[in-house]
């Protein structure tokens, strides 16, 4: 008995833990964007900050007449820590009042922290598509949002055609409520709210709320009987913009040879400005197949077949590519049954 009233005793003499409260930070500017996790237990701020568009430098919470310096460094657009302010309890306490500041010189990004590490969401679909492709194939894309955050949902889908021109502003948008525990269902969405009848492009989603977006682009060929083909295609946040990367999988056969795929890289920047990025083409023993280099505009997607960006591989088998860039960048590939038209699409892998 002694020692449960001795044990117990001891534990009233130990500090108290403080329990850490967790926000969510979308950052935007004219100079990137990016996104940022901020934990607040006592008197410490954990922080994860990611940034694409130029190199950041600092990272400063502000209340307007209060600075928290957090100390960060950064590498490759990305910073991680802890730093220590006795402000900590003014941030719990208001925290819609608390901007977090990236900046390097004149660029800066910033946002408002949301409360609970996912009450809003900022992702990307890199392609979308209502396309007539190669050897008959037609491209389309359904969207599928689902709200499980329990109240109603107000979702923007931005829409930016492809192209080698900067997008200073989406080409479409629209904007669709999504109620509680509801998946709205979008058919042929690139097409029905966008008015897009032969293109493909980028799709930012923001919402107001936790959702989650997906997508299936796939070849329609229900007309000829034959049902379609699909390529699944999740959304993504700033944390996949990998500014070096890896696409497995890939080959690159004729449409017209009647086998094996033919193969493409497609990529979305969600950048404002321009990115450099160079791929480079592997054999499956690891020789190198050759390299190019392009300069992507910023909000721009494209997609190439692989002989477009490399004419030597007109007609190559198994192989793979890997590409690094001066920011992060959405990458993609795909192959394409030269038969059947079916498709499969290859999310970048970060190259380390």
């Amino acid at each position: 008995m002694r020692r449960l009233l001795f044990a117990a005793a001891c534990c009233l003499l130990l500090p108290a833990v403080a329990q850490a409260t967790a926000y969510s930070v979308t950052l935007t500017g004219d100079a990137g964007s990016g996104f940022a996790t901020i934990d607040v237990a006592g008197d410490e701020i954990d922080y994860n900050i990611l940034v694409s568009g130029f190199p950041p430098t600092t990272a400063v919470l502000t209340d307007g007449s209060n600075d928290i310096d957090l100390g960060a460094s950064f590498t490759n657009g990305t910073a991680a820590g802890s730093a220590a302010s006795a402000m900590g309890a003014d941030i719990v306490a208001d925290p819609g009042s608390w901007t977090l500041e990236v900046s390097a010189g004149g660029d800066t990004v910033s946002g408002s922290l949301s409360v609970g590490g996912g009450s809003s969401t900022v992702v990307y679909f890199p392609v979308a598509a209502a396309v007539r492709g190669a050897a008959g194939t037609n491209f389309r894309t359904d969207l599928r949002i689902v709200n499980r955050s329990g109240d109603t949902a107000s979702v923007t889908l931005e829409y930016f055609a492809a192209g080698p021109d900067a997008n200073t502003a989406p080409d479409a948008t629209d904007t669709v409520d999504v109620a509680a525990n509801e998946q709205l269902a979008l058919n042929d969405f690139v097409a029905e709210l966008f008015g897009v009848t032969n293109g493909r492009g980028g799709v930012k989603v923001t919402a107001d709320r936790s959702v989650l977006a997906s997508s299936r682009v796939y070849n329609d060929q229900t007309a000829a009987g034959d049902g379609t083909f699909g390529l699944y295609v999740d959304s993504i946040d700033m944390s996949r913009a990998y500014s070096s990367g890896l696409i497995s999988f890939l080959q690159n056969r004729p449409a017209s040879s009647g086998e094996g795929f033919r193969g493409a890289i497609g990529w979305f920047n969600p950048n404002t400005s321009a990115v450099e990025v160079t791929f480079s083409g592997w054999d499956t023993t690891g020789a190198l197949l050759g390299t190019t280099t392009r300069t992507i505009s910023g909000q721009v997607h494209d997609q190439f077949f692989i002989n477009q960006l490399w004419p030597a591989l007109a007609d190559y088998g198994d192989m793979y590519v890997t590409y690094s860039a001066d920011a992060g960048l959405f990458v993609y590939g795909t192959i394409t049954d030269n038969i059947s038209g079916d498709g499969t699409y290859i999310t970048a892998a970060p190259s380390d």
